[in-house]
């Protein structure tokens, strides 16, 4: 009887149109301000242990669309208006361009996720953006990525270590490692971005990324291949005690994508081909590189033999 009441109540709903309208436990809660109730969700997710750059997307993510559908308090919320909204999204402020399916649905679920979280706090009794429907990104693909080949990652990086070109800050050498512990441990840009000299561990062969940097919030520890671990052991030996071993904002600003764009092309290699992208991210996916003797890979070289590399997304 219980679910034959919420049936017919969604169907009479979506009859009148209100479907996706927000309805308040109480009278008190529709004067309370979207804004602080951000705060104290943000809030609420640092103590259930998400990471601090997840939360701080979420809180951009959030106020931008109750800014731009004017819900100023909790009775303003309302299912249509913010996917009219989202909808409508630009890449930026100032652009023409429209968003991505992708970023449109990190929207929409940043604000099922908020809505939730009111309920949990009994201060909304439903959701008014559970019935919204995410974007089919299947008819978006604007950046799909490539697999960047033995032979052009060889080249990417023995280009980039003698190149003498700082971008972002990095060194061309702390490039070129870069590229290297990315392709041979998986890790993303934000995780690469919060390594010390200590985090890596030489012995066992293997790098811990602290759990307040990775994307589910725990700690991550990734067995490094032995060809690798000679290169990082002279690498490391030039950098001081506790110190990021890739210093600065390129990885919160997702300034990665852009030099490695810049030292592929000084190597010649396609960073579009087929309609395909070769961007950083995809570095992590699509490559499991290391020496295999029996194809006569010698310690040390970037192979296309059996790597010691786990591909599963722990996203």
């Amino acid at each position: 009887m219980w679910l034959l009441s919420v049936v017919r109540n969604c169907l009479r709903k979506k009859a009148t149109g209100t479907l996706g309208v927000v309805v308040v436990s109480k009278d008190g809660d529709r004067r309370k301000a979207v804004t602080s109730l951000v705060g104290e969700w943000a809030e609420s997710l640092r103590v259930k242990g998400t990471s601090a750059d997840q939360i701080e997307l979420l809180k951009a993510r959030v106020p931008r669309v109750n800014s731009g559908c004017g819900f100023d308090r909790v009775r303003d919320l309302n299912g249509d208006t913010a996917y009219t909204f989202i909808g409508g999204l630009k890449v930026r402020e100032d652009s023409d361009q429209f968003a991505s399916y992708q970023t449109r649905n990190f929207y929409l679920s940043a604000m099922k996720q908020f809505a939730r979280f009111l309920i949990r706090r009994k201060i909304l009794t439903e959701n008014p953006f559970y019935d919204l429907e995410p974007w089919d990104v299947r008819k978006d693909r604007k950046h799909d990525r490539r697999e960047v080949t033995a032979d052009e990652l060889q080249s990417l990086i023995s280009t980039t270590e003698v190149a003498d070109v700082t971008r972002s800050k990095l060194s061309a050498v702390d490039r070129a490692m870069l590229y290297c512990v990315a392709v041979f441990t998986g890790l993303r840009s934000a995780e690469l971005g919060s390594l010390r000299s200590e985090s890596f561990n030489l012995e066992p062969a293997e790098v811990t990324v602290p759990g307040k940097f990775t994307k589910n919030g725990d700690p991550a520890v990734q067995p490094l291949p032995p060809a690798i671990v000679p290169l990082l052991t002279e690498w490391l030996m030039g950098k001081p005690a506790n110190s990021l071993c890739w210093p600065g904002p390129w990885a919160k600003n997702k300034g990665a994508g852009k030099f490695l764009k810049a030292d592929l092309e000084a190597a010649d290699v396609p960073y579009v081909k087929d309609g395909l992208f070769a961007d950083f991210h995809g570095l992590r996916h699509e490559l499991r590189l290391a020496p295999d003797p029996k194809r006569g890979e010698p310690e040390g070289s970037v192979g296309a033999g059996a790597a010691q590399h786990d591909h599963t997304d722990r996203g």
